[in-house]
């Protein structure tokens, strides 16, 4: 979770970054201990992350009620500041437009490589150009005259981790997550009848029906991005 300090005799202390990160993978541990199929799949890839993702959000709710405890000084115990506290609060969206952006361009970059219109075309392809074109026109962000220099995406390794041809299930799983969030946890995130709701109608199944079926069964309707970006409205 946390490298090593090698600040002896410090001990390694989570960041909340890595708080973020945790709960990311605890999200992901639910969705495989409460779903129930017959076979084996639990879930579709492009349903993945949205459990893994909507967790997250309870890192930012749950500053003042939970971190102020975990929130601890290591030598003498004195609780997380108000102060800190609301600074974290403050930059829950910072660069979040930016770093849609940068998922988005690397959803386009695998969806490219993995759709040449034949074998010949994909040998010809230039993938430092066609990486360094999508990044200016996304993110928009151009190495000038080096377009066809360096190798930014070899440090791309998800498309070598299952998640080829399908990381745009990234971007549009932040965007579900933040709908699923703000229609029935902003109220009230520890709420038990909510949890059981989510669990039963929304995890339980798995991938033995659509799980877009099932997103629109548990939402009442289809999911939108309105809360997604009424978040980055929001920020300063």
């Amino acid at each position: 979770m946390s490298p090593l300090s090698s600040l002896q005799p410090r001990p390694t202390l989570l960041r909340h970054n890595e708080m973020r990160t945790m709960f990311h993978g605890l999200g992901h541990c639910i969705h495989h201990l409460v779903a129930e199929t017959k076979y084996d799949l639990r879930f579709s890839r492009d349903f993945v992350e949205i459990p893994s993702l909507l967790l997250e959000h309870w890192v930012w709710v749950w500053v003042p009620q939970v971190l102020k405890k975990l929130g601890r000084h290591y030598l003498d115990g004195t609780e997380i500041s108000d102060k800190m506290i609301d600074g974290l609060i403050k930059i829950k969206t910072l660069n979040d437009a930016h770093a849609m952006l940068a998922q988005v361009h690397l959803a386009m970059f695998d969806l490219a490589i993995h759709s040449p219109e034949s074998h010949e075309a994909a040998k010809g392809m230039h993938l430092t150009r066609l990486w360094t074109k999508i990044k200016k026109d996304i993110v928009g962000l151009s190495l000038g005259d080096k377009a066809d220099e360096g190798h930014g995406q070899a440090s791309f390794p998800h498309i070598f981790m299952a998640y080829d041809a399908r990381y745009f299930a990234h971007p549009t799983s932040k965007i579900y997550a933040s709908d699923i969030y703000s229609t029935f946890f902003a109220e009230d995130p520890m709420s038990p009848e909510a949890g059981r709701r989510y669990w039963w109608t929304a995890l339980e199944l798995g991938a033995s029906i659509p799980e877009w079926d099932l997103l629109k069964a548990y939402m009442g309707r289809d999911l939108n991005g309105d809360a997604f970006y009424s978040e980055l409205s929001a920020s300063d």
